[in-house]
């Protein structure tokens, strides 16, 4: 598409790495060369806000014209020749200009993406959320992608890092907080020479953290890697993308009205696409055909926003997306995503408590663990309960799934295992061998033998141990079987602490897992009593001496040297 740079204001700054190397300096005063000023006419003095109209499309501009001059033909005029004819009128008024400005400052095409958050956080204050943006700012390094880019000579344009939040309102429980960001439009000047102009751009978050979800519309995907990872730092939570089944999508969108359906047949590697206004009608059983085999990745849908009025609503499943094809004015947009997106959102959230292995592509840390799906959502999982634990100060968190079910899902890597079991007959904890009180076993296929006897203490569905008391008791497998990480999974922990923001520290932050039950622990708030044995050994390496005696759980005290 031939660029207009007429079309494009020239505000803000730009951090000089993301140019080429060697960049002419670019300032906020720079003025496009092409770019003609509204010419005043006579004594009237034009509107202080006139320079807004650059954010509106130019159909909006015709429209505003042909209000205040019905019939005129104005086709052939471009933006900047739009915006001198406005500066012309009248009539025209600063408040006129800010409606048209605020309708259409988002862009032609809208875009959502959704995230799902827990519920009930407390609200992050601007100020808390601006500083954590620019810490990333501050901290942030060109992503791969970008560096291929630019090494390979296609970079057109390119998104600056700063993002600056404007302001907020509230929506009933939603919260919206507007920000403005900068693309730099890459070209070659009049002297053969590489040049830019900057352009801002505008979008919106909203927060609803009751029901619990993100939603940022933005014309630049790009944005919101920066905008949920500041959001993760400050409500020590993980804004996880939603992933859209089909039976989700056929429940909210029918499919009746489909304007365009994608498949995908995974055995093959192969996409088809079908469009057309009429196409339920024509190709029903075929597009039910390949309902029944494939997954559909995205589609397009007849939507009605308002009485009357209609367009087009695209769908990317494993995105979260939710696109509209016609520009519409940002109040009609509101009204019809305020009604639309919640409902959505709360079935999604239904969808993900019955399937977590559908959303485990939540930070890129984790994506690069060589882990099946249902691993990657164990993993998150793990960490959601990690910061619900620092979030609220809780020593134990409950997860959706047992310490068997995570280690399995886990393929056996990261944790090591151990027994641990409450005793039927009193409340002290049973983790010794039946025979011979040892608390080292081996996991085989069939059967958990104690280490240093050799018995077993399993069949396929129960384990049997001892407490400290003498008690020999039997419990469910999955009951018993307890999970601690290695110091690999650790490793893991720390990086995907950084990516959220926070820190992590094998030093000081350990946990483990007994039944469905995870234990936070920290150093300096440590409760020593009751440790099992395996947990012990490793504060024993990795940790300072913990302070005070240690129960172990065993029937000895360990002392301080």
């Amino acid at each position: 598409m031939r660029r207009q740079p007429e079309m494009i204001p020239t505000i803000g700054r730009h951090r000089a790495k993301r140019l080429y190397e060697e960049p002419k300096q670019v300032t906020p005063e720079r003025k496009i060369p092409s770019l003609k000023e509204p010419e005043p006419q006579g004594d009237k003095q034009q509107p202080a806000n006139m320079q807004k109209l650059y954010h509106v499309p130019v159909f909006a501009l015709r429209n505003l014209l042909q209000t205040h001059h019905p019939g005129r033909n104005l086709g052939q005029l471009r933006q900047g020749e739009l915006v001198a004819e406005i500066a012309r009128l009248p009539g025209i008024s600063e408040e006129e200009i800010e409606l048209l400005f605020e309708n259409y400052r988002y862009g032609a095409r809208l875009s959502f993406f959704l995230y799902l958050l827990p519920s009930g956080l407390e609200q992050p204050r601007m100020a808390e959320f601006q500083a954590a943006l620019d810490e990333l700012v501050a901290e942030g390094e060109p992503s791969l992608g970008d560096e291929i880019v630019r090494s390979e000579g296609l970079e057109s344009e390119s998104l600056l890092d700063q993002i600056n939040l404007l302001d907020e309102e509230w929506m009933g429980r939603v919260r919206e907080i507007r920000f403005r960001y900068l693309v730099a439009h890459h070209f070659l000047n009049i002297e053969e020479q590489p040049d830019c102009v900057l352009q801002s751009r505008y979008g919106f978050l909203w927060m609803d953290l009751q029901l619990g979800y993100v939603i940022i519309l933005t014309r630049d995907e790009r944005v919101n890697q920066q905008l949920t990872q500041a959001a993760s730092q400050c409500l020590q939570a993980i804004p996880i993308p939603i992933r859209f089944s089909k039976e989700l999508l056929n429940k909210h969108f029918s499919i009746e009205k489909a304007k365009r359906v994608s498949h995908y047949d995974p055995g093959t590697g192969v996409r088809q696409s079908m469009s057309g206004h009429s196409l339920w009608k024509e190709y029903e059983d075929e597009i039910l055909f390949r309902e029944q085999r494939y997954t559909r990745p995205s589609s397009l849908y007849d939507e009605q926003v308002a009485e009357g009025l209609s367009t087009g609503l695209g769908v990317t499943s494993s995105k979260g997306k939710v696109y509209l094809t016609r520009a519409l004015p940002a109040s009609l947009m509101r009204a019809w995503a305020i009604q639309r997106l919640p409902d959505l959102v709360r079935d999604v959230k239904e969808t993900r408590a019955a399937q977590p292995e559908l959303f485990s592509r939540s930070l890129e840390e984790i994506n690069r663990m060589r882990l099946p799906a249902a691993g990657k959502a164990a993993v998150t999982a793990i960490v959601e309960a990690l910061l619900r634990g620092h979030r609220e100060d809780l020593t134990s968190v409950q997860l959706s799934h047992s310490a068997q079910e995570i280690y399995s899902a886990l393929d056996g890597k990261y944790f090591d295992r151990y027994l641990r079991a409450q005793c039927a007959e009193c409340d002290e904890t049973a983790e010794s061998c039946p025979h011979c009180n040892g608390r080292e076993f081996q996991f085989k296929k069939q059967q958990i033998t104690c280490q240093d006897c050799g018995a077993a203490v399993s069949d396929k569905h129960f384990v049997v141990l001892r407490c400290i008391n003498g008690h020999a008791t039997a419990v469910p497998i999955a009951d018993a079987v307890s999970i601690a990480p290695n110091h690999w999974m650790l490793k893991r922990m720390t990086r995907i602490f950084d990516e959220l923001g926070l820190s992590w520290d094998s030093k000081n932050d350990y946990f483990h897992i007994e039944g469905s039950t995870l234990y936070r622990l920290t150093k300096g708030k440590l409760d020593p009593d009751n440790l099992p044995p395996l947990v012990q050994n490793y504060i024993s390496h990795f940790w300072d001496a913990v302070s005070g005696p240690v129960h172990t759980g065993g029937g000895d005290i360990v002392a301080d040297d």
